[in-house]
């Protein structure tokens, strides 16, 4: 008996419930979607490039999680849940760029209470080591003095009025989902 090869396209079928295997490409969830009109994102193609066992690319972050793509879809197919397990299969790989740049903004925001955008650039800076992080990494110091004399960014974090809040919200949120950030 010969042993399928486990392709992306075969797990997400395996862990999805075959759902995808329902699109027929219509294209009614790119259009329903409203990421798709201001950015890469599109659903429809996400769906066709798992089907042909092609690389989906990092399109799936943007998706807002407003679950129209599926409200609308002809067949039901669940395309968020596919999305979703295209993040959590992302964040298992170590240093997936999108992955670092959520955790440190996730992580600068459950300290204080909101963006503080120079803690979050070093720690994002520092955590992400590729050739591309490091190149960007030199323009953006760069600039600094120039956003600092605007005041577009701070030396030290904006204080929120009630951070307590922020704090039960994160770890709320960890108790459901069960996730270290």
């Amino acid at each position: 008996m010969k042993k399928r090869k486990m392709t992306l396209k075969n797990k997400i079928i395996e862990e999805t419930g075959g759902g995808i295997l329902k699109c027929f490409n219509c294209g009614i969830c790119a259009g329903s979607c409203p990421t798709a009109r201001v950015s890469n994102h599109n659903p429809r193609k996400i769906i066709r490039k798992i089907l042909l066992n092609r690389e989906v690319n990092d399109d799936v972050w943007l998706c807002a999680n407003c679950f129209m793509c599926s409200a609308r879809c002809p067949n039901g197919v669940d395309i968020p849940k596919i999305i979703d397990y295209l993040k959590v299969k992302a964040m298992q790989k170590r240093g997936n760029h999108n992955v670092i740049f959520n955790k440190s903004f996730l992580r600068s925001v459950e300290m204080f209470g909101r963006l503080y955008e120079a803690g979050f650039l070093a720690e994002f800076k520092m955590r992400d080591v590729s050739i591309r992080a490091v190149k960007g990494a030199i323009n953006d110091i760069s600039l600094v003095p120039h956003f600092l004399l605007k005041g577009k960014i701070g030396f030290f974090p904006h204080k929120v009025k009630n951070p307590d809040e922020i704090k039960k919200i994160f770890k709320k949120v960890r108790e459901v989902e069960k996730i270290k950030l």
